[in-house]
């Protein structure tokens, strides 16, 4: 049996199909829906959630964020 990749994570063992846009989702990112499975894009769309809502990382949005500084190194010109 030939093994499906998860359209959200890329892991190789994606188990269930997303009801609406049948990509294939492993279980950790399956997305239960009214009784259906969704993947996460299909599951944002279908809720109104953003994506940073879905993370369990910072749910910070990337656009209030503040751009790092860059440290710009000195030349030694000796």
């Amino acid at each position: 049996m030939r093994s499906m990749t998860c359209a959200s994570c890329g892991s190789a063992n994606a188990v269930e199909n997303c009801y609406r846009c049948e990509a294939w989702v492993c279980e950790d990112c399956a997305q239960e829906y009214d009784g259906y499975y969704l993947c996460q894009v299909c599951f944002a769309e279908v809720t109104g959630d953003s994506f940073e809502d879905l993370d369990d990382e910072d749910e910070t949005d990337l656009e209030q964020r503040e751009p790092e500084p860059v440290e710009e190194e000195e030349e030694d010109y000796r």
